[in-house]
């Protein structure tokens, strides 16, 4: 994108504020997880939000890094996940996936999309993030993307409703702006 993109800016303010409110419709705990860099500009955006910092010396990247960053910190909670990027993402949609984590004992509940998952709109159990972590501490989690790591956790995969499908369209880069009203 070649900027923030929890700072941008939309109709309803910024991405990060949108996906903030999505969140605390939920009946949970909702805190920002950013990394260092990010903290100050954040704090001056959502002044009455929590954040979670990346820890400097996890060596896992991208959205892992800040998952694990989270269980750290809250080690006996579930964490659910939600990027700032799904700026299409509805209440309903996350009320379903929090609905369904009560009807099974699943280390993760997580969307699928045909068979595109959808890792960064999930909740992960602190089971499964206790087993997360034991892989990345023995050396044998070898890949840190989400995908790789629900390869190895038994998920439970929600299927999409297509109605439901462009509300999990990120938005990356300059061009896909110019498919959302901002």
């Amino acid at each position: 994108m070649g900027t923030d993109k929890g700072l941008l800016s939309s109709v309803d303010g910024i991405w990060m504020q949108n996906s903030y409110r999505l969140l605390a419709s939920l009946p949970i705990l909702v805190k920002i997880s950013v990394n260092e860099q990010q903290l100050a500009a954040y704090r001056r955006a959502l002044p009455e939000a929590d954040f979670i910092v990346d820890e400097k010396e996890l060596l896992a990247g991208g959205p892992l890094k800040g998952l694990m960053s989270a269980h750290h910190l809250f080690p006996d909670e579930d964490i659910f996940v939600l990027a700032c990027d799904m700026q299409r993402m509805q209440s309903n949609v996350l009320e379903a996936l929090y609905a369904a984590a009560f009807a099974e004992n699943r280390p993760a509940y997580i969307y699928q999309n045909g068979t595109q998952v959808e890792p960064l709109c999930g909740i992960y159990t602190a089971r499964a993030l206790q087993q997360i972590d034991s892989w990345y501490a023995t050396g044998s989690l070898q890949r840190h993307g989400l995908i790789a790591v629900l390869d190895r956790l038994e998920v439970s995969f929600l299927s999409l409703p297509e109605q439901w499908q462009p509300f999990f369209e990120n938005f990356n880069s300059p061009e896909d702006l110019k498919k959302m009203p901002l």
